[in-house]
Formats: structure tokens, sequence, C-alpha cells
């Protein structure tokens, strides 16, 4: 059992000591994983007689854990819906370490009928996340690989490989043995080789067969053992160990020192006050054993219920009749009954307690002791009282039992012990051989078979139909043929039974020799087979935002034709969220020998940490492995989280103020946000928060409606930053504070507080004085002055001149610069020259600022500086 197969079976060996029912048998298997977890099967079987060995098929369904140790729990009538004797012997426990898979043969199909020289040997490792691999690779035309014909190879490969081979020189109807492995196991994988076989059958329809020896190991056994070299089958023989002590009834021992001890178990006496001990001390006790399993049992009458449940003792469940004279001789005849309802071949142990009356015994009841092989003359020469041991086979001739009647000791046979050592013996004459499991087929030609009989041979060939879910019917049987038999399967609806079973049942009585099986055949149209494959499997690193993308291809390695399109499911697991992302495609139907391409893409915000991959594609048609249609990447691909907060920048019509600057009664407000993340482009107002209050006790902040008309934004894109335009209607006047927090496209925050910033609005339209700034200077000196109002004035002029009124410099507002409202610094600085551009000498001059807005003075904004000028002039200190 290796980790890559899709199911496997458990055989269970379920013995009936009790009487039978008419109920079935439910059994559960629960399976825990390597990992922890684990899954549960339930079957149910026809009721069990005696004893039968129970097929439990297990799947490897996909996400489980197989690799690694599994321990199984099996239950029988878990539920306890049969009333049973002893409910503690229901449930068994084992420990299975599953290797991790080695190779996958694929073509030829395992069995599979070829009908051309030139052959493409084309398997996989069962790892479909293998990428490079060293494989040996084994051909020979004998199952264990010794003949002439063996050819050895050793080479590089990836997930799937092919070997081309000529088969020119091999005669038709040979069988072709091939094997795989990987050349140097790693750990925890499967060191053995994996064997696949097909047969050249020239100018025949391909299909499935069984013609060499080597190719029926695979098959199912019940009840016989398979020799590959001769093809010849077995029946198997069992054995249990007996001891049986007993003594006459005048010995000193005591009822304690009665055994019946069966494979170790004394089904006599035991530590048990709730087994029934044996109570008629004055008895003949009968123990029956199965000719073929050579366990014990109790007898049956035809109605399928216990005969003599009164009469029967010891532990649970009784296997003992403790029978006295009456039971024996009387009305019921309990032991000639007993005797009479067993089959041929089943064994018998007698054995004696206290005080027997062998003298008693009629004819009648000494027949039935000859015919599990006592001699009458033994039973004459006993006294009652003398105690005895005997063995018989029903249906072996008188004279051939064991007779244990003394000891050997010269004391009267009264007083004597008895001791017998032994093993009870069986032998199966009935069996069968099962196939492994045919198919799929598109549709079935017909069935041959070849089977060498005895004349006491029985048997017979069936076919079972299996369908998609794996429910078995019997369709089909082969009654005793001597030569080899066809049976046409031309008629059965392929679509309802895409699979078959063929069953060789046979039994022989008299001689145990089963017949031989020579070979057997079915020919059917076969279906594609394809396989999922990954354009690489490595752990990718991105970054939230980043995009993922890989390719896949799912290639048809088959000489058909897919009938229709393929669905392919895709499950994106973010492990640390939970989250689960699907996504379905459909691909066009793929012809022979050709691919189907597909990309998988996703964004990968949201998905920080490690991220799964599944990926599994469903075909229109059966295919012979599913395995290889789907992929499972764990940590296909790991998402760094963005966690690096954006940049915020605010302007007030396209300038930066100070905290309490004056701006316009109409302000463009911009706010911007820059984000490093290369990826995500923030392209919704999500996140962002402007509000605004009033300088005021009572004054709170008000959000600003973001889908207000005064609102507007632009999307960040490569080149642009992300950005809201705030345009209030006039502002009263006052002082407000503007409040703005902004999130990236992950939930970043700008900051662990929002920006804040205040500013004073005066709709008044006024102007101060101009100051020189540096003044005195040396090198140049700018202009610095505030303006309140919405309207930039659209005159303004600075005459420079000396302390006697010449006019030595006038300055435009062309030379000024861009003015606005507020507090401004005009971008023009003057370098102490005249209008020729000459240097001025040091000292003192006078300046004058000269402002309209159309055609009228702009009032004066009266501030603590104009005491430093003069009807309107200024001074300007020109040191060097």
């Amino acid at each position: 059992v290796v980790a890559n197969i899709d199911s496997f079976q458990l055989k269970l060996v379920v013995r009936n000591y009790g009487r039978t029912t008419s109920d079935s048998l439910a059994v559960r298997v629960l399976r825990t994983f390597s990992d922890g977890s684990s899954r549960e099967y339930i079957h149910k079987y026809e009721r069990v007689l005696r004893q039968d060995t129970l097929s439990f098929s297990i799947t490897n369904e996909s996400g489980d854990a197989v690799e690694g140790a599994n321990n199984f729990v099996i239950a029988l009538d878990y539920d306890n819906d049969i009333l049973e004797l002893n409910e503690t012997n229901n449930s068994a426990n084992f420990d299975l370490f599953i290797p991790r898979g080695n190779t996958i043969a694929l073509y030829p199909r395992p069995f599979a009928t070829v009908n051309q020289s030139e052959v493409d040997l084309v398997w996989q490792s069962a790892n479909m996340l293998e990428q490079n691999r060293t494989y040996s690779l084994e051909i020979d035309t004998v199952s264990d690989f010794s003949s002439t014909f063996l050819t050895r190879e050793v080479f590089d490969g990836q997930l799937l490989n092919a070997y081309h081979l000529s088969l020119s020189t091999v005669p038709d109807s040979s069988t072709v043995y091939w094997r795989t492995r990987f050349a140097e196991a790693v750990a925890n994988e499967d060191t053995n080789w994996v064997t696949s076989s097909f047969t050249l059958v020239a100018d025949q329809l391909e299909g499935w067969a069984q013609v060499d020896g080597g190719q029926f190991v695979s098959n199912g056994l019940s009840g016989v053992s398979f020799d590959p070299k001769t093809k010849s089958l077995d029946f198997n023989e069992t054995s249990s160990s007996i001891q049986v002590n007993t003594h006459g009834a005048n010995s000193t021992l005591k009822y304690e020192d009665y055994q019946v001890v069966v494979d170790g178990l004394n089904l006599l006496l035991t530590d048990n006050t709730a087994d029934p001990v044996c109570k008629r001390s004055n008895a003949i006790n009968a123990v029956f054993f199965d000719r073929e399993t050579a366990q014990p049992f109790r007898p049956f009458g035809t109605d399928g219920t216990d005969v003599f449940n009164d009469l029967v003792c010891g532990r649970l469940p009784q296997m003992i009749h403790n029978l006295n004279e009456t039971d024996v001789l009387g009305t019921n005849r309990y032991l000639d009954s007993l005797i009479g309802v067993i089959d041929n071949r089943d064994v018998v142990l007698l054995f004696s307690f206290g005080t027997v009356n062998y003298a008693s015994w009629d004819a009648e009841l000494i027949s039935s002791l000859n015919s599990i092989g006592i001699q009458s003359s033994t039973i004459s020469a006993l006294v009652a009282g003398q105690p005895v041991i005997f063995i018989g086979r029903k249906g072996d001739p008188e004279g051939s039992a064991i007779e244990l009647t003394s000891n050997g000791s010269t004391i009267p046979p009264q007083d004597q012990a008895l001791e017998l050592i032994d093993a009870v013996t069986g032998k199966f004459s009935s069996g069968q051989m099962f196939s492994t499991r045919i198919g799929p087929a598109s549709d079935w030609d017909s069935f041959h078979y070849d089977v060498k009989a005895e004349r006491s041979d029985s048997w017979q060939v069936s076919v079972s139909g299996i369908s998609e879910s794996g429910v078995s019917s019997s369709l089909f049987s082969g009654n005793r043929v001597a030569e080899a038999k066809e049976l046409d399967l031309s008629s059965l609806d392929a679509s309802q039974y895409p699979y078959l079973q063929l069953d060789f049942l046979f039994a022989d009585i008299s001689e145990q020799t089963p017949p031989k099986l020579d070979a057997w055949s079915v020919t059917y149209q076969e279906v594609p087979e394809g396989i999922l494959s990954a354009s690489t499997i490595a752990n990718e690193e991105l970054k939230e935002g980043q995009v993922f993308n890989r390719s896949f291809y799912f290639a048809n390695l088959s000489e058909l034709d897919f009938s229709d399109s393929l669905d392919v499911v895709i499950d994106i697991l973010t492990v640390e969220s939970g989250e689960l992302e699907e996504q379905q495609l459909r691909l066009p139907a793929v012809t022979a020998g050709d691919s189907a391409v597909f990309e998988v893409t996703t964004a990968t915000r949201g998905k920080v940490g490690s991220n799964n991959l599944s990926i599994s594609v469903s075909t229109p048609d059966l295919e012979n492995y599913y395995s290889n249609n789907a992929h499972l990447l764990s940590a296909a691909f790991t998402v760094e989280e963005d966690l690096v907060n954006p940049l915020l920048d605010v302007t007030i019509d396209g300038n930066y103020i100070l905290d309490g600057d004056i701006i316009s009664p109409n302000p463009n407000i911009r706010v911007a946000m820059r984000d490093d993340n290369e990826f995500l482009f923030k392209d919704d107002t999500s996140g962002v928060n402007i509000e605004m209050k009033r300088d005021c006790e009572v004054c709170v902040y008000e959000r600003i409606n973001l889908s207000s008309p005064e609102v507007t934004y632009t999307v960040a894109s490569e080149s642009q930053d992300f950005e809201v335009f705030y345009s209030p209607a006039t502002l009263e006047d006052g002082i407000y504070t503007l409040r703005v927090q902004v999130a990236d496209e992950t939930g970043n925050k700008s900051g662990i507080e929002p920006y804040e910033i205040s500013f004073e609005v005066i709709n008044e339209s006024s102007i101060t004085h101009f100051y020189p700034y540096p003044n005195p200077f040396s090198t140049s000196t700018r202009f610095v002055f505030t303006l309140t109002g919405s309207v930039i004035p659209d005159q303004i002029k600075i005459q420079i001149m000396t302390v006697s009124g010449r006019v030595v410099r006038e300055i435009t507002q062309d030379e000024i610069g861009p003015l606005k409202i507020g507090n401004n610094i005009t971008q023009y600085a003057w370098d102490g020259r005249d209008e020729f551009g000459d240097q001025l000498a040091n000292g003192v001059y006078l300046y004058k600022v000269f402002i309209k807005q159309n055609g009228q003075e702009v009032d004066h904004r009266i501030t603590s500086g104009d005491r430093g000028f003069k009807n309107g002039f200024g001074k300007i200190y020109l040191l060097r």
C-alpha cells in the first residue's frame, strides 16, 4: 500500500461462533491519519454463517494526509443491531505506515493487449509535484525479470516519462513485463518496483488479458493459493491445535481438571462467571470442527436456528455439546442428529464426563460413531466410568479415528486421567479467483476464457458489471466446458457498467484439486487518458496587490479524443484567514496527443501569508486514473502584507499653509495620498475622511460628504497620486480647523492621528503693507504681505527711490510673480540695482506700493507693523 493509490483492500476474517441471523452485517472502519484527522468508512455484508473473509475497500481521498502513520479501528456490528452472546470480541485495531508513492504505469494500461510491435512505455511519478528525478526501468518477458531479454535503463526524467520499445523479435501472444521506480528514493518514499504487464496479440481489438502466470498474482483469492510458474491452484490447508484432558468416574481429579483447549483458548473452563459451566457430570461431550477452517462451530438446523441451544455449555460462545444418556438415547437422539447434520469431512471431538454407560449405546448410535471413524470394537470394550477421547472425521473409514481410552497404566480405567495433544486439520474444497477491475470502457466487445478441469471439478466463470459509483451486479456466467469459451459482451451498456470484474468459482469435494484457469481476456474500446501539469511548482513570493499568475496544461496521453469540453475547478485557500476563492474554467475538448493550456490568475489583496492552490480537471469521459487530474500546491504563493503607511499631502489653493494662515473664502482644498505599493492603486474614497469645524465652544467637527458636488477625486495610477478636491461654497469669516485621515487600499492609515491644521477666513478684500525681508540686506530682499478676501488685485507696482525722491527702480506685477489670498512672499527678490542694472550705493532707500483692483484702491489692512511707514512710504537698508 502506497499513498498515491486510489484505494486498497482490508481483508477481514470474521468468525461466527453462535447462531446465524438473517440480518446483514455492518462493518465500520475508523481511520486516523498522520496529521490527526480521521475518516469513517462503513460497508454492509451478507450474514456470516461460520467464517468468511470480507474485502473492505478503503479509499484515499484528495486532501487526506495518507502518507505516514495510519491507524485503523475495525468494528463489526458497530451499531449493535445484532444480539450476540459476546459483544466484546467485535473490534480490532492496527497501525500501518503508508509510504509516499513511487511511480504509476500509464501506458500500456496494466494487463493491456497490444496489437503493435512498436510501443511507448509511459509512466509518471506518483508525486504530481515532481520536477526532476532519476528513474530505473526494467523490461522482460518473464515476471521475475531473469531472462536474456532483460533490459535495464537508468535516466533522468520529469513528472511524465516515456520510453520507446521495439518488440519486433517478440513472438505473438507473449507477455511483456516492465517496472519502474526511483533510482534513489528519498525519506518515506516507497522503494519497491511498480510492475505492469501487457500481452502482444496481433490482429485483435485491444483490451485486457491475463495469459502468463505472473499476471494472475494480482488477482484476489479465496480458499486457494496460486503458483505463477505452473498456473496451478491449490486449496488452502488449515490447522487448529487442541488439548483435551479428562478423567474417569473414580479419579481423584475434579471438574476444574477437565480441559478443552483450542488454539490456546480453554473452551471448558474460564474465569468469567457469566460463561455457563457444563453441568451434566455423567455425559458424553461433543465439539465439532469445520472441515475447511478447522475452527469449532455449532451445527445448525435447516431453519437456520440453533437445534440444541439448551444443551451447549462452556466459554461464550458455547461450543461444547454436553449430552447425558437421555439426550443421547432418548426420543431426540441428539448425538445421532448432530453427527447426521454436519457435512462430510467435518471433524468431531468426543470426550467423557464422569460415568458414561457405554454398554447402553445401541447399534444406531454406534453406526453414527462408525461414520466418523470410531471402531465398534473399541466401544464394546469400554466399561462404565472409563474416560475416553475420540477425534474422528465424518466420512472417513472405521478405524481411522483417534481413540484414546487408556493412559497405559495398570490402574483401573475408571481411575485413570487422559490427555490428548494434537491438531485438527482442514482443507478448503471450494474457492474463488477474481480479477482486477477491468476498464473503464466506452464499448464492450467479448470475453474469452480457457479452463482446464477434471471430471470431479465443478466450476463457473462469471462476469460482474461495476457502475461508476462502484455498485457491482452479476451479468453473465459461463458453465463448465472442456475447451476455450467466448462470451459476447457487445450488448452490455458501457455507460451503465464502465468496469467489469471476472470471477472464477470452483469446487472439488472428492479430490480437492481445483481446475486450472489457463487464460482469460476481455476486448473493449478504451477511453482517453489525461494528466495535469504545472509550469512550475516553486513557491512564489509576492507583495500584496501583485497579481499571481501560473500556467497549467492538461495533456491527452492517449490515442483517443476527449468527447467534449473539460471543466476546471480552482480553489485558492488563504491559510491565515481561511478564506477560499473559487474559480471555474471550461477548456475545449482535447484531441489525442494534444494539450490544453490555461492560466490561473488571482489578485493578492487580502491574501496575506501562505496560499494553497488546488486544481482539478473533470473530463466528460471516464479515465483509468483520476489522481493525475488534480494538483494540490501547498504554499503555491506567499503574500507579503502591505504594512507601510501612505503619505498624506494637503494643500489649499495649491499652497502649503502654516497653522493659522489666512485663506480664501472659496478655497480649493486638495487632499493627496501617495502609496509606495506599486500594485494597488486607490480608486475610490473609501478610507478617506475629511472633517472641518468652526472655532467656538459648541462647535464640533462635521464630516464632509464626499459624494457632494463640492467634492471630486482622481484615482491613482502609476504616474498619478490619489487626489480628493474639496471646493466649499463661500466660507464665513472665522477660524476653521481642517482634519484629514486617509487609508490606502489595504487599510493602512496615513497616520496614527488625523492631520489637523487651522486657518482663518476673511471675506473683506484688504492688503497689508509690503515688508522687505531681510531688511537690511546685502544681496537681495523680498517683500512679505498679507492679502484677504477672495480676489487678487490686478495692479501692483513697487517704486524704490532715494531719500531725495528720485525713482531708481520700479517693480511691476509681472515681475512680482503670482499672489494668493493669505500670507505672501514675492518670488521676485530685489538685488539693490537700478533700472539700468547698476549697483546702488549703500544707504537708506524709500519704497511705496501702488495696489488697485478694477481701478479702485484696495483697502489697507492695519497691522502692528504700520508704525514703520509714513504716508505709505517704507524704508529699505542696503548694506554691502
